[in-house]
């Protein structure tokens, strides 16, 4: 239940903001490469960039929401979410596609909530354990909350 109520956050979310449906190539980067990337030192990804940052920490959880942007039109790629355990150490990396969801319409707006992308999300969020899971909850309509009001 905790994993749906944050789902069908992110899809309002992008539901209300200005965007272009992520693309594969876009959700592996921001799933997979991005990591890689700032382990390496490596630059940003030719074509994109990092545009707004956010971190909210609770309890011995942080999370850092990162947009990501296209260059070419300033449109918003999808968000990563670095989630950082103070118990583990360990740091995970989750990315929210952006979809851009009508609705009026009912087919676009089904294939929007069935997206693989969100499914691979829930599936990458299941895995967490439930102190984790609601600090990434309540982090999220942190976030949700700030961007709603302050960037649209």
């Amino acid at each position: 239940m905790k994993n749906f109520i944050l789902l069908l956050s992110l899809v309002f979310y992008f539901n209300v903001t200005r965007s272009q449906n992520t693309t594969e190539e876009e959700y592996n980067f921001m799933r997979k490469g991005y990591k890689t990337l700032k382990e390496s030192g490596l630059d940003m990804k030719k074509g994109y960039y990092e545009a707004n940052s956010k971190e909210y920490t609770w309890t011995n959880y942080s999370f850092t929401f990162i947009d990501i942007r296209r260059e070419k039109d300033k449109s918003i790629v999808g968000t990563i979410i670095k989630a950082y355990s103070k118990y583990s150490g360990n740091t995970y990396y989750y990315a929210i596609p952006a979809q851009d969801c009508k609705e009026n319409n009912t087919d676009n707006q089904n294939k929007c909530t069935t997206s693989t992308f969100f499914e691979q999300l829930k599936n990458d969020v299941w895995d967490l354990d439930g102190s984790m899971t609601d600090a990434l909850i309540i982090s999220t309509m942190k976030y949700l909350s700030y961007k709603t009001m302050f960037e649209n």
